[in-house]
């Protein structure tokens, strides 16, 4: 990446300024928002750099969408994001010993790498590599000769298909470690296509991302030790992908079908009963509107956001009952957080009507945020701050928190 242009201030650790203390590390930060989350902040490079640059590598994949999706409903970005990571934490961290039991995760990596790819426009992909023409199976499975056919095993080169992407990087250095903790000829035989998959990285771009990696590691390899082991183990399932969340059908009215994670939502009730938590309500009996719609203009309305027309009133009645609450409880100086606050219905009214207070949109849609962002824009205002990141990754604190829509 080329970041000759890119603005970067460097700290030694615990001295950092205090908005890097606002979210978990990592954390990137601007004038007017902040993005956590490996995933995030390396997509937010990664596009930088294409901008500036005249022919930059498409890393991104189809459509730019390459850990597009947040860690908290992607497997796949969470395991980029948290679960590899705390794969190489566990690696550092073993002893030697006579036998030793690898992380599941790196099991894990393995049979994905072992599925048959998957990709956008596949036949577009086959036409290339096999010099064909087809653009549906029953045309493929028409094809005579193995030397037209395309092999779906082997041409899974990369973690998201056929050619590198940005989960490749993120997922390289973290396997570079365990290597060299455990070199890869002793995985080879354990974990045969990682071993194949990381040689593929490491020759793909004649040996550039190697020689980053090593830079990197030359001030500390204290714990990047040889481990010793006679024996090493791993679970390798025999089908599994990380692009598939195991969930769970539930049958509901009709033929409506709700797709869920049962074992999560079971876990967080389990949570909520063991913290015996005493929560009250009270009736919305607000008989006054505290503001006029006819005085608030329209990128702070409903309508501003892209709304469809139908759902415009039902969605005017829902900001009301929330905005005369924050409006009768808001001090000067307060910050107001909207969480969840996908492309800004709540947010951006309450900053329009209350300029003294500071008003935080935290949301881990980058598309929604951006639609958030662009009327915010039109409309001037200077009291908003832009949050990307997971629920559980915000750490500041706030006055007076608001949800329109917290969905889980």
């Amino acid at each position: 990446l080329n970041l000759t242009e890119y603005d970067v201030s460097f700290f030694q650790a615990g001295e950092w300024p205090t908005t890097a203390t606002l979210c978990q590390l990592p954390t990137l930060k601007n004038d007017a928002w902040i993005v956590s989350g490996l995933c995030g902040i390396c997509r937010h490079i990664t596009k930088f750099h294409q901008s500036c640059s005249p022919n930059p590598k498409n890393i991104l994949g189809f459509k730019g969408n390459t850990l597009l999706a947040p860690a908290e409903v992607s497997m796949w970005t969470k395991f980029c994001e948290v679960d590899v990571e705390a794969c190489v934490r566990e690696v550092l961290q073993l002893p030697s010993s006579t036998s030793i039991v690898l992380p599941t995760d790196l099991g894990k990596l393995e049979s994905h790498l072992a599925q048959p790819l998957k990709v956008h426009n596949i036949y577009k992909l086959v036409n290339n590599v096999q010099n064909v023409k087809v653009s549906s199976s029953q045309e493929y499975e028409k094809l005579s000769g193995e030397t037209n056919r395309f092999d779906f095993h082997a041409n899974h080169k990369f973690a998201e298909g056929y050619d590198k992407t940005l989960a490749d990087v993120i997922i390289f250095i973290c396997i570079h470690l365990i290597n060299k903790r455990i070199p890869m000829e002793r995985l080879l035989d354990h974990l045969p296509r990682i071993a194949s998959w990381y040689d593929r990285v490491v020759t793909d771009d004649n040996c550039e991302l190697l020689e980053v990696c090593e830079e990197l590691l030359l001030n500390d390899q204290t714990q990047l030790g040889v481990l010793e082991a006679e024996q090493l183990e791993v679970e390798v399932p025999t089908s599994f992908s990380l692009y598939k969340a195991d969930t769970k059908k539930l049958n509901l009215l009709g033929d409506k079908v709700l797709t869920t994670n049962q074992p999560e939502v079971l876990g967080i009730l389990e949570k909520v009963k063991c913290l015996d938590l005493q929560v009250e309500s009270s009736p919305n009996d607000r008989d006054d509107n505290l503001f006029e719609w006819d005085a608030v203009p329209l990128d702070a309305k409903p309508e501003g956001g892209k709304l469809p027309t139908k759902r415009i009133d039902r969605k005017k009645h829902q900001l009301e009952c929330l905005a005369n609450e924050v409006i009768a409880l808001a001090k000067p100086g307060d910050i107001i957080v909207d969480f969840c606050s996908g492309t800004g219905h709540l947010g951006i009214l309450l900053a329009f009507l209350l300029p003294d207070c500071t008003i935080y949109l935290l949301e881990n849609k980058e598309e929604s945020q951006q639609l958030a962002m662009d009327r915010v824009e039109r409309l001037g205002l200077k009291n908003v701050v832009y949050f990307r990141c997971n629920l559980d990754y915000f750490k500041a604190r706030f006055d007076i928190g608001v949800s329109l829509h917290a969905c889980g």
